[in-house]
């Protein structure tokens, strides 16, 4: 068991009729704690895209967690333990839409993503000096996944 990580791009809100036939991509919901990384999407509607999608596993929960950690220590040379018990300190920093967000389930809305995109390709210079292969390749998947939705999308956690 692991976390599943799909990216959509140009969501479009579904009618009830559409819904009842399951004919939708994302029935979202975010956790309360996050509803800023939920932006522009409405807590419980369901959206459909006709684009392209993708997908990847993103690890083990423990896996995913611990490249989040990386991603931390990259970054602020710090633990996203610390970051989460201190997030008033870094709210606003790259990557804290993702660092600062459930490692198992929810949805990251196209505002969130368009900022996390950004940040990706400004620190991509980092990850092309860390020897780490599996990190590099994470961070690609994550980064591809943010830039699909900031087209008006949004990278569900499932």
């Amino acid at each position: 068991m692991g976390l599943d990580i799909v990216a959509y791009s140009k969501l479009v809100l579904e009618s009830n009729g559409d819904r009842e036939e399951g004919n939708y991509n994302v029935g979202c919901f975010y956790p309360q704690t996050f509803k800023q990384q939920y932006e522009p999407l409405i807590e419980g509607q369901y959206y459909k895209s006709e684009n392209d999608s993708i997908s990847f596993k993103a690890g083990s929960y423990g896996g995913y967690n611990h490249w989040r950690n990386q991603l931390a220590q990259l970054i602020y040379k710090t633990d996203a333990k610390v970051i989460w018990e201190d997030i008033d300190k870094y709210r606003g920093k790259p990557f804290i839409n993702l660092i600062h967000f459930s490692d198992c389930e929810g949805t990251i809305g196209s505002v969130a993503s368009k900022q996390l995109a950004k940040d990706f390709q400004d620190y991509q210079y980092l990850v092309d000096e860390d020897l780490d292969v599996y990190f590099k390749e994470k961070y690609s998947e994550w980064r591809n996944a943010f830039e699909l939705a900031s087209d008006d999308g949004a990278v569900v956690f499932c």
